[in-house]
């Protein structure tokens, strides 16, 4: 499974829909969303990077 946003979302709305469904504890919702969450920001971040990276790529190679 490709890791990015769009799976990450999948994944905390899945967790969000089995505590509602009392699949799982608090607890654990609790974890997994933690987890979840950084992953998102990791990804955020190392999309960023990969923007600014071709952007300063293109401003470059003009000067």
């Amino acid at each position: 499974m490709e890791v990015n946003g769009a799976s990450i979302l999948q994944d905390l709305n899945r967790t969000l829909q089995k505590f509602r469904a009392g699949m799982i504890s608090e607890s654990q919702a609790t974890k997994e969303m933690t987890i979840l969450n950084a992953m998102l920001r990791a990804y955020d971040v190392t999309e960023l990077q990969r923007k600014v990276e071709a952007l300063e790529a293109v401003v470059g190679s003009r000067k």
